[in-house]
């Protein structure tokens, strides 16, 4: 599952609380979803989904019990829909490893 998927999904559940401190944060989504790069993810999302989200500046405890100040995300609510109808097409489009598609290309072209 692309990287993008598994991020707006997580975001989608988590963003159910109205408390910051449960939606997805960097932390959790390195943790729950092998996000690396989330404010980036974020970003690539608004920009290529048309998906708008709320931040909020939140703090946490760090390394050795420090605090850090980080950004947690939600979707805002008209974005809800656009997400769920997203995920879903997405998840009924048959995946497709690079063979299969070599496979089809050769098919395709008589060979």
């Amino acid at each position: 599952m692309p990287k993008w998927r598994r991020t707006l999904r997580a975001i989608l559940e988590r963003g159910k609380s109205n408390d910051p401190q449960q939606w997805l944060n960097r932390f959790v989504a390195e943790r729950e979803v092998r996000d690396h790069c989330l404010p980036s993810t974020v970003s690539e999302i608004e920009r290529t989904k048309g998906i708008s989200f709320e931040r909020r500046d939140i703090e946490v405890v760090g390394y050795a019990g420090t605090p850090a100040r980080l950004t947690a995300y939600r979707l805002l609510p008209e974005s809800i829909e656009r997400a769920r109808e997203l995920l879903e097409a997405a998840s009924s489009t048959p995946a497709q490893c690079a063979s299969g598609a070599a496979h089809q290309a050769q098919t395709a072209r008589g060979r």
